[in-house]
């Protein structure tokens, strides 16, 4: 078995366009997403308007995978914790595990092991990595890095096929975020990240120390409930290119 983790960005979404093209080494139509039922709202949306009627056009089927009945907001909040940067408990328990559990539930094995391709472009080659060990059932390939595309590439693909650009794909109360990326959800979704300050705050009666803003409080930066000028920030801006939480 050979299938994309798709993340729903812009390298997996020119991954999927190439796979369909017969551009990459191994071609495959099955792509894989392991949904936290925290993505943005766009990336819902993209998904649901763009990516997937295009999919089903192209032959390209994709399987949206949710760990259990609780999403990854509903989890931590029972449990009074916040994802966390430094141990990357959620990238485990809501996306690796989830992939890792279907693909052996669909016939992947030590003997007969599945390929993954991750969608890591030429200009974040440290982020790949080969499977950890006792997943031997697992086999990573990074095909974007062997044909050395770059994310700016994956764009040109995507704009060459005529779909519309992907938003940025994460977690809304991802703690990797920047400080412009909280202010900009404040200002878009003023509903979120309300929600991500009660996270914040049901995680810090437990612990002081555990903050979604990493070294700063979140309540910090918008607990005071100011509606920021949209103008003051970076309505371009990327974000964060770390990857760390993605496949």
């Amino acid at each position: 078995m050979i299938a994309v983790s798709f993340g729903g960005g812009v390298q997996t979404t020119a991954l999927a366009i190439l796979q369909v093209h017969g551009k990459v080494p191994a071609p495959t139509r099955l792509g894989v997403m392991a949904d936290t039922r925290g993505e943005k709202p766009e990336t819902y949306a993209y998904l649901r308007e763009h990516f997937i009627p295009w999919a089903t056009r192209n032959g390209f089927e994709l399987v949206i995978i949710e760990r259990d009945e609780l999403g990854l907001y509903e989890y931590a909040m029972q449990r009074q914790m916040v994802p966390s940067i430094n141990t990357r408990w959620c990238t485990s328990r809501f996306k690796i595990d989830p992939i890792n559990r279907w693909l052996k539930q669909h016939g992947a094995s030590r003997t007969e092991p599945a390929t993954i391709q991750i969608g890591i472009s030429a200009d974040e080659a440290q982020r790949a990595k080969p499977a950890k060990r006792g997943r031997s059932y697992v086999r990573r390939t990074y095909p974007l890095l062997d044909l050395g595309l770059t994310r700016q590439n994956c764009l040109a693909i995507i704009d060459e096929e005529g779909l519309p650009r992907p938003p940025k794909s994460g977690c809304w109360f991802c703690p990797y975020q920047r400080k412009r990326q909280w202010q900009l959800l404040q200002v878009e979704h003023p509903d979120l990240a309300d929600k991500a300050l009660a996270l914040e705050a049901n995680a810090m009666a437990r612990n002081p120390l555990d903050r979604l803003g990493g070294y700063f409080r979140l309540r910090d930066l918008l607990g005071g409930g100011t509606q920021l000028a949209f103008d003051s920030l970076l309505a371009n801006d990327e974000g964060c290119t770390s990857g760390a939480c993605f496949l």
